[in-house]
């Protein structure tokens, strides 16, 4: 039952990550970010993908390990984390 969860999450988590390419469109960054400096703009572009990249892993790794993560003591203490 625990596995099953894992992996909706995982999906979860992926689609969640898929999500974040449609933020800088629906939030307007380009007339919102317009008065910040270039460096600050591409700051928070790379920001948004190091975030989205994190989501899609820890979705894949519950999507593809989900039953490490239950039964190894590596995997709790990385669920745990």
């Amino acid at each position: 039952m625990l596995e099953l969860q894992f992996r909706i999450v995982g999906v979860m988590f992926i689609l969640l990550a898929v999500l974040h390419i449609f933020f800088p469109s629906r939030f307007r960054w380009r007339q919102e970010l317009g008065p910040l400096s270039l460096m600050n703009r591409q700051l928070m572009y790379v920001h948004l993908f190091f975030v989205a990249l994190v989501i899609f892993l820890i979705g894949l790794l519950c999507l593809t390990s989900s039953d490490a993560l239950l039964n190894t003591e590596l995997g709790r203490r990385i669920s745990l984390g």
